[in-house]
């Protein structure tokens, strides 16, 4: 998969580079079907001009090969890349080069240079040519099917979010053999798959259609198979859609997180560093022993009692670092969190045949002695070892750092806070960095403290006329609330006292607190939820008050930490979802930016009409999206497209298409990540081998230079080639996998024919079984983990001792089965049933 030199260029091609090929560029068609297509392929051989459609219409550019062998060479008009059918390869040569000159100078002629990638799919080819259409795209409503009105208006806004629409656009391939990548096969349908579908309705509609709206019914269909909460016909929150929508999209499209290289300005630095200056160091264990990490939606904790004097107060202090307390409220969320097992297969040791399950311990521990010292630590496993009607032991192995996951979702949304919490007794100080997705900001009855006394300042100033008028003013229409107030309430110091005391781990005991938050990573595009529903004992109750937003420059820096590694803090107005009636019943609509033409536009349903900035002002908004100015990438954008322009390299670099869409449309797109497609090896993932062309780019090296230099990140790729070690490692795990299901079921079968009188029976959870079912079914990509007994028992009340639980959920599994789970991965405690 080498782009190199081609034997056959000197036969197969002839004088190409003639300006009547400009001719069939521009009006490019099948000379077979005669159907123009933006993807045909030109032979080169002489006098041959032979143009055909690709793979994605009948394919007879390879038919005119198989009836032509001599005819090996075509040119993409579209990539203008080459290829040889005999070499079964992209090639380069410096025949070629006057012909990709001429053709580029013709495509550049036409309009403004764009980015070429090697891909079979013409959308697809060029990863920013969705935001740099001539016709506005996207202006396409969606139909009421029953009450969804608050679905249509949260995708409308994402729809506008250009670089989740850009990713699925083109980065189809990432969306549509996730699973195959994964290794999982899904029972339900996919939610990603869905939202292309869509996306594509709506913003790569073909001209001759003149419907205004599609109705979305394959994604409600794949959303309420993955949250059965929304079935039925019920009137649903549009906030809480988005939160179950991108929460569902990130579980579908996430990879594991590759560590290169720790980078001081890295969000993974800064989290080392808070965690490591932390008093207590406890900051993140509580999370290690969950299985499953409940990711956190940012929400306000402040008591009405928060004054000016606790704000400057946080300012002043320090910010210190994570803890085990956390100072806000949040929203839980699940969102998936898997620890590394011990039961990794090492790809340098030798497999012979069929791997037993007394030595799988051996041969996919990742860490031998642990294992080791584990075992040691339970009592003989042996059939014949004393046993007693109920015995429980339990390990010390220790906990092992989960695996990280990130998606499109958690690239564009996600943003990480600090949270400090101060004893006002003995002034100690704990932390935690959480990540959130959105800020659920409460609306104050008044402006904020800090707010309210710059404006006592400035009335009094002005005289007693204008302020009677104010204050007349807001008695008639209410008060005066900004979404700068909105986010001051939230994040000022709020004092912990009477009933809402804070437990001091140093003073052993409650104590009066302040707690404050500041913001270490901005997202790119930064969701506000205004809380403007209040849901007592008995009734529920809508806040309409009015809540002034910027359309531009919305300045987050008064609420950033002290270490914050965001750059940019002014945001952009690209969406607002406002809701119009009482707690009872209402209506959704949304507002939306054309990345296209920089229109805004209302979407009702299935209406969508222009409408002026003003009206977006004047709206009674209920969720905003913010995105980040990136006016500052510009010129990193136009110096690549300008290197790119004068290709004199013999030799590509391939750089990811996932991160070329985050370096078009992202503020501060981070080190080049070429991990969605390469191994540690530096070799192609064996599952992508036959996508890789559609995962990647290749980049002239001058242009990779200036990449690499401005943003660094890696790994640098010039040649592609499937990775052996991986594909051993693979082959090695799906082996493993089918022998422990084999195994599994062989001894199982035994079990049920065995004595219950004289059988020593071992009971394991069922919902750590429940997932190693799923991992070796393929319903599940990775391993269970270690065996977690913990939940199926407790503890005697009289005299302390480890007991079953009587309400547990347990399987009984023979003493050979038990070896075989503990043998592979670990755990306990060991719970024996005579």
């Amino acid at each position: 998969m080498t782009l190199s030199a081609c034997p056959h260029v000197t036969k197969a091609t002839g004088n190409a580079a003639t300006e009547g090929l400009t001719n069939l560029q521009d009006s490019a068609a099948c000379s077979t079907c005669q159907k123009p297509s933006q993807n045909c392929w030109l032979c080169l051989y002489p006098n041959c001009c032979e143009i055909g459609c690709s793979e994605n219409g009948e394919d007879h550019s390879t038919k005119h090969f198989q009836d032509n062998p001599t005819h090996c060479i075509q040119v993409n008009l579209t990539t203008i890349r080459a290829w040889c059918y005999i070499c079964d390869k992209e090639i380069t040569t410096p025949t070629l080069h006057e012909l990709k000159s001429l053709l580029n100078k013709n495509k550049g002629s036409c309009g403004e240079a764009e980015y070429f990638a090697q891909a079979p799919d013409p959308e697809s080819s060029n990863p920013f040519v969705e935001g740099r259409q001539k016709s506005a795209g996207g202006l396409v409503g969606l139909s009421n099917l029953g009450n969804t009105c608050y679905m249509n208006a949260a995708l409308q806004c994402l729809s506008n979010v250009p670089a989740l629409t850009d990713f699925f656009l083109t980065c189809s391939t990432l969306v549509t053999k996730a699973d195959v990548f994964n290794g999982v096969q899904r029972e339900k349908p996919s939610l990603a798959q869905s939202y292309l579908i869509l996306l594509k309705d709506l913003w790569q509609r073909k001209k001759d259609n003149n419907e205004n709206y599609v109705a979305p019914s394959k994604l409600l269909f794949a959303f309420k198979a993955a949250h059965p909460m929304f079935r039925g016909y019920h009137q649903q929150d549009s906030q809480e859609f988005l939160r179950c929508f991108m929460d569902q999209i990130h579980e579908e499209l996430m990879e594991p997180e590759h560590m290169l290289e720790i980078d001081p300005n890295s969000t993974d630095y800064m989290d080392t560093h808070l965690e490591s200056v932390s008093e207590t160091g406890s900051g993140g264990s509580t999370q290690e022993e969950e299985d499953d990490q409940e990711y956190e939606t940012a929400d306000s904790g402040v008591s009405e009692e928060s004054n000016s004097s606790n704000l400057e107060v946080a300012h002043s202090q320090p910010q210190p670092q994570p803890q085990s307390q956390s100072p806000i409220r949040v929203v839980k969320r699940k969102r998936k969190h898997v620890g590394s097992v011990p039961g990794m297969i090492d790809s340098n040791e030798e497999s012979d045949g069929e791997l037993d399950f007394t030595d799988a311990a051996s041969s996919r521990s990742a860490s031998p002695s642990t294992t080791t010292s584990f075992l040691k630590a339970l009592p003989s496993s042996n059939a014949s070892s004393q046993r007693s009607p109920s015995k429980v032991s339990f390990g010390g192995q220790p906990k092992r750092k989960p695996k990280t996951y990130r998606s499109v979702i958690s690239d564009i949304f996600d943003g990480k806070l600090v949270s400090s919490v101060q004893c006002l007794s003995c002034d100690r100080v704990s932390t935690t960095v959480e990540t959130f997705q959105d800020l659920s900001l409460p609306i104050p009855s008044t402006a904020s403290s800090s707010s309210s006394s710059t404006t006592v300042q400035n009335e009094s100033n002005s005289g007693w006329l204008a302020w009677m008028w104010s204050w007349v003013g807001g008695w008639l229409y209410g008060p005066h609330i900004t979404l700068h107030d909105c986010l001051a309430y939230f994040f000022s110091a709020d004092e912990l006292k009477g009933d809402n005391m804070y437990s001091c781990e140093k003073c052993k005991k409650l104590r009066n607190g302040l707690k404050y938050s500041r913001v270490t990573v901005l997202p790119d595009t930064l969701c506000i939820h205004l809380k403007r529903f209040r849901h007592e004992f008995a009734f529920s109750s809508k806040i309409s008050n009015k809540v002034t937003f910027p359309l531009v420059d919305l300045d987050m820096s008064p609420w950033l930490h002290k270490d914050c590694i965001s750059r940019e803090s002014l945001y952009d107005l690209i969406g607002v979802i406002c809701h119009h009636g009482t707690a009872g019943g209402g209506h959704y609509t949304a507002y939306a930016l054309n990345n296209t033409d920089q229109e805004w536009y209302e979407y009702d349903d299935s209406f969508v009409g222009k409408v002026e900035p003003a009206t977006v002002m004047n709206a009674e908004a209920y969720v905003l999206f913010y995105r980040k100015n990136n006016l500052k990438m510009e010129p990193h954008r136009e110096e690549v497209q300008s290197r790119l322009d004068t290709r004199t390299s013999l030799v590509d670099f391939y750089i990811s298409r996932q991160w070329l869409n985050k370096f078009e449309n992202l503020a501060e797109p981070g080190p080049i990540d070429n991990s969605d497609f390469l191994c540690s090896h530096g070799g192609i993932i064996p599952s992508k081998v036959a996508f890789v062309n559609e995962l990647c780019v290749a980049f002239p090296q001058n242009a990779w230079n200036y990449l690499h230099s401005t943003f660094g990140g890696g790994p640098p790729c010039s040649r592609l080639f499937e990775c052996n070690h991986c594909k051993v490692d693979q082959e090695a795990w799906t082996k493993q996998k089918q022998n422990e299901l084999e195994t599994f079921k062989k001894l199982h079968s035994e079990f049920l024919h065995m004595d219950s009188d004289t059988t020593i029976m071992y009971c394991l959870s069922s919902s750590w079984f429940k997932q190693w079912e799923h991992f070796v079914l393929g319903r599940q990509r990775d391993p269970p983990g270690q065996i977690d007994n913990r939940s199926i028992i407790t503890t005697r009340f009289n005299d302390r001792q480890p007991v079953l639980r009587p309400t547990a959920d347990f399987i009984r599994v023979s003493h050979d089965i038990w070896r075989l789970f503990h043998s592979i991965y670990g755990g306990g405690p060991e719970v024996i049933l005579k």
